[in-house]
């Protein structure tokens, strides 16, 4: 068999406890290679072979491992209501930035004052974007069009695909906000949940109404605790999150005078804050920080 089918096989069953030839024929094909970790582990089971000595004749290979393919072209087109899709490469992530996006991501091209992501769809494909979502697929190559979801604002198209991702979510989601402290508490929590079931935590800060929509599209819908940052800098904009995230569990990490430009005082920051607490999840629980200025504040409003 072709090195295409072990890896279709892979992909689409990941309980398959490999053959020997098989997994010799991965290990010395010179092309990218897709094992996903479950099968993985059962290799190294069987033959002893620590994922370490793996990974590191894959490298040597210039082979790769496959991230976990997160979405299938028919719940896609579904969500959008979008007929046609030429959808040859799994969907393993999402991306805004051409700079950093992995072979599988899909690429958000949004656009701002200053930039135009509809310019980098082109460039995206060519680094492996699987698909590219667009408002003005006139700047597309005729050679790329089939690949790209056209849509009417980009942005709110991140958002409805994030909100249908918390939706079908089948853990718990934990939102955690404050002035300081929120990517130490989420990396702890992240630590410490993960002894319990299969646990996600967003990447490095990414809090914001980009990051965070990202964070829950690139959440596979099968962990138990989900861990989100939510941030901010003005008044209303963790209300805007909140709409996205919805989080069951919501921690203040505390208040403190941070983004004071923005505010008369702190007290309105632990007001913007407690913005967190407007999740419709119910029930819905608050962890606080009883040392945090405005604690008063922050407990009222939860």
């Amino acid at each position: 068999r072709s090195v295409k089918n072990i890896i279709q096989e892979l992909i689409s069953n990941e309980d398959k406890v490999l053959a020997d030839q098989d997994i010799s024929n991965l290990l010395s094909n010179q092309h990218n290679i897709a094992i996903s970790r479950r099968t993985g582990a059962k290799y190294r089971e069987s033959m002893n072979i620590p994922t370490s000595a793996i990974r590191k004749r894959l490298k040597k290979m210039g082979g790769k491992i496959m991230k976990k393919v997160l979405w299938g072209k028919e719940e896609l087109l579904k969500v959008f209501n979008h007929e046609q899709l030429d959808l040859t490469i799994p969907i393993t992530g999402a991306s805004i930035d051409t700079r950093t996006i992995q072979s599988g991501e899909m690429f958000f091209a949004l656009s701002g004052e200053n930039f135009n992501g509809n310019h980098f769809i082109d460039d995206a494909f060519s680094k492996g974007a699987s698909l590219c979502f667009s408002d003005d697929i006139g700047r597309v190559s005729k050679a790329n069009r089939r690949k790209v979801i056209k849509v009417e604002n980009v942005a709110n198209s991140l958002n409805f695909l994030a909100k249908y991702c918390r939706d079908s979510l089948e853990g718990k989601v934990i939102g955690i906000t404050g002035s300081v402290g929120k990517t130490s508490t989420k990396e702890m929590m992240k630590l410490a949940l993960s002894s319990f079931g299969k646990t996600f935590a967003s990447i490095k800060n990414f809090n914001n109404h980009f990051g965070l929509p990202l964070s829950l599209i690139n959440c596979p819908k099968n962990i138990q605790f989900c861990i989100l940052e939510l941030g901010m800098s003005s008044k209303g904009e963790i209300s805007n999150l909140v709409k996205i995230a919805n989080p069951d569990i919501s921690i203040i990490t505390n208040v403190s005078p941070v983004h004071l430009e923005f505010f008369d005082s702190t007290l309105g920051i632990a007001y913007a804050k407690s913005e967190i607490f407007e999740s419709k999840q119910k029930p819905q629980y608050a962890i606080l920080n009883k040392n945090s200025l405005h604690y008063d504040v922050q407990l009222s409003q939860a």
